[in-house]
């Protein structure tokens, strides 16, 4: 997927919504329509495709997902800070 972004983001949507949800802007998507018709309007044809991913945070399945993602990042955290005050103290020394 060539020229294409991302921005991904969380929100609730109820339990028995859709587990992720992509939009794309209307303005964009109408400014790259534009561009492929008229000239002066190069530039939005340049620009990558944007979207948005939502992630229910109210599903299950979401749930599951980034809780396991936040067990990982509290059992690295302590690594990383250390090395991050071993790196501050050296360059305050």
């Amino acid at each position: 997927m060539e020229k294409v972004e991302f921005n991904v983001m969380t929100q609730a949507l109820g339990e028995n919504g859709s587990p992720v949800m992509i939009t794309q802007s209307e303005y964009m998507r109408r400014m790259k329509e534009m561009a492929n018709i008229q000239a002066g309007m190069s530039f939005y044809g340049e620009m990558p495709d944007m979207f948005n991913l939502i992630l229910n945070s109210d599903h299950k399945l979401i749930k599951e997902v980034l809780m396991k993602k936040k067990v990982l990042v509290r059992q690295k955290l302590p690594q990383y800070s250390r090395k991050w005050m071993l790196s501050i103290n050296n360059v305050m020394s």
